[in-house]
């Protein structure tokens, strides 16, 4: 008995010990190590309106050069106009030939691209307990917030190889994780993406490519419409936009993800147990 006790003892030593250095080795692991925010020649998709117009401009006025593509040419020459020096190219990801376009654009006239921003998106409500519903915005949502994110990062990913500082993000959302239901496809669609950029970084480890996600929360832009962008409801844009910054500048993005600390709870609502009570009040009946 006393031979028993002593190896128990021992068990439990080796096991207080394991998980002392797992859990350190996971504090490092998921502190993040994000991009640099000045001196880069970025491409972002999706950035006319909107999270991504804030964001090109920020990062325009930091000192980077940015790209933006959209498929509106008056709203390029309205961003281009307001900040000389930041370009503007039109591009549908939808259209095989124009992102065919877009990359030989790029490996020519900006060789030293390094960042990949992938924001164009779009949302739509669907009813589907309708008898008028189709699946006609669905197959909208999916050519433009997946498929549009695989042909750019398809187009692009391989100029950021070898380049210093490269970093490639893409726009997904905190509804990745606990969905609204009267947005189903919009919702699976950033769920899609969560999921589809851990590959993507687990796939880039071997290159210095930085795969970050940002998961912004219910924020005061035009997505669903133009209530929204006066929703006392929702974020402030330049309050989340101060926010992403910190969160860059501190390379505050554990496990890769660019994420609110007020979203947290949505993040890690099935772990905690929270799942359904936050579905329920997210989705009154």
């Amino acid at each position: 008995m006393f031979a028993l006790l002593i190896l128990y003892k021992a068990i439990r030593r080796e096991r207080q010990n394991l998980a002392g250095l797992v859990g350190g080795f996971t504090a490092t692991e998921l502190k993040g190590n994000s991009m640099k925010l000045t001196g880069n020649t970025i491409l972002l998709t999706g950035g006319t309106s909107g999270i991504g117009r804030a964001l090109a401009e920020a990062l325009h006025d930091r000192g980077n050069r940015v790209i933006v593509t959209g498929r509106r040419q008056a709203l390029l020459d309205e961003i281009t106009n307001a900040r000389p020096g930041l370009v503007g190219l039109k591009l549908d990801v939808n259209d095989a030939t124009s992102l065919a376009q877009l990359s030989l654009q790029m490996r020519e006239r900006f060789p030293q691209l390094n960042v990949l921003i992938a924001n164009a998106g779009i949302s739509h409500i669907e009813d589907m307990a309708s008898d008028d519903w189709t699946a006609d915005d669905a197959e909208a949502i999916v050519q433009t917030n997946i498929l549009g994110v695989l042909r750019v990062a398809a187009a692009i990913l391989p100029l950021l190889k070898g380049k210093p500082n490269a970093a490639f993000l893409a726009t997904s959302s905190a509804l990745a994780f606990v969905p609204r239901a009267d947005f189903p496809t919009y919702c699976a669609s950033k769920a899609f993406l969560h999921s589809w950029l851990q590959s993507l970084r687990h796939q880039m480890r071997g290159f210095p490519i930085e795969v970050l996600e940002l998961s912004p929360p219910y924020v005061q832009t035009g997505l669903t419409g133009a209530h929204q962008i006066n929703d006392p409801r929702a974020m402030p844009l330049q309050d989340y936009l101060a926010e992403v910054l910190r969160l860059l500048e501190n390379s505050d993005t554990p496990r890769g993800e660019v994420l609110l600390e007020r979203d947290l709870p949505r993040r890690w609502a099935e772990r905690d147990g929270g799942y359904d009570a936050m579905f329920a009040v997210m989705n009154p009946a």
